[in-house]
This record gives C-alpha cells, structure tokens and sequence, in this order.
C-alpha cells in the first residue's frame, strides 16, 4: 500500500522526510467529504498522504507539490470502452 510506503520512506529518512497519513476518520474530521466521494469509489479504504521533505541544511529554493490519486473505474467507463471496441470491429 502507497500509504506503508510513504511511511517507510519517512522512518528511514527521517532527518529530511516526514510523513503524515490520514485515514477516512480524520478525512471525515477535516470535512474532506469531496476526497471522500471520489474515494468511496474504491474496493480500497482511503489514504491521504502528505509526505514532506526538508534539506538538512534548511536552505529551501524552491517549493514542489505533486498531486495524484488512484484511478478508478465505473462500470460505465468499462462498459463504454468494450462498446467502443464493439463498434470498431464492424
């Protein structure tokens, strides 16, 4: 799971990288209910992850966020790509 990865990485690097998780308890706690909607579409529970780096020598130059989240499927989108196969074929 991305989340145990995220905290591996934070425990061996601790001197630059710190992680925080929050599972759908604080997500709810926070009224992150948009990140839960689209979450709830998951087989998977929810991880929000904000996994942070700080150089050693505290000399920031520059500030990076990377946003991304899984991807789901519906069963629209499965049933519109065979659909879209089907046509093809004829």
């Amino acid at each position: 799971m991305l989340a145990e990865e995220a905290s591996k990485i934070a425990s061996t690097y601790s001197d630059v990288f710190t992680a925080t998780i929050l599972d759908v308890e604080k997500c709810k706690e926070l009224k992150m209910g948009s990140y839960l909607a689209v979450a709830a579409a998951s087989a998977n529970p929810p991880h929000f992850i904000h996994l942070c780096y700080k150089p050693t020598d505290g000399n920031v130059k520059r500030k990076l966020a990377i946003v991304g989240k899984g991807l789901t499927f519906d069963r629209f989108v499965i049933h519109a790509a065979h659909r879209m196969d089907f046509i093809k074929r004829k």
